[in-house]
């Protein structure tokens, strides 16, 4: 869990979560960041461009910009319940989307748990009728199963 201040001096401002954990960075304040940084460095070269805090200045904000261009890589798989959470779609037609069609949310199974592809997910959101599409996509894969048990 993060923490946004420090009660013990040799504690970390912020830790980071358990292993395997999804840590976000929102990238609207770390590029604001980015341009301060910047700001501060080049007043920094002006006036002691021979100082140890020009180079450590100047390393952050490297490494900030790497983490920034490494997250837009990232893949964020989300569970069942975490996508039922923010669509509202039923987690029963989840499931049977994620079963019968995984393409269509990139879903994959892990060890007993289904995970959907964020990305892919907000694409056939953004692409689709929310509703409509959805469920008629849903009722249009039901029917074939249908057919094809008869």
């Amino acid at each position: 869990m993060a923490r946004t201040d420090s009660k013990m001096p040799n504690e970390p401002l912020v830790q980071a979560g358990t292993v395997g954990a999804p840590t976000l960075l929102l990238a609207g304040p770390a590029l604001e960041l980015v341009d301060r940084w910047t700001t501060e460095l080049q007043v920094l070269r002006r006036r002691s461009p021979s100082s140890d805090a020009v180079e450590t200045l100047s390393t952050c904000v490297s490494e900030l910009v790497e983490a920034i261009k490494a997250g837009k890589d990232a893949r964020l798989h989300l569970t069942i319940a975490d996508v039922h959470g923010t669509s509202r779609i039923p987690v029963s037609t989840l499931r049977w989307l994620c079963k019968h069609k995984p393409e269509l949310l990139g879903a994959q199974k892990h060890e007993g748990v289904w995970y959907i592809n964020r990305a892919k997910f907000e694409r056939y959101m953004a692409t689709s009728d929310r509703e409509g599409s959805l469920w008629h996509e849903t009722d249009r894969l039901r029917e074939g199963d249908a057919v094809e048990a008869a």
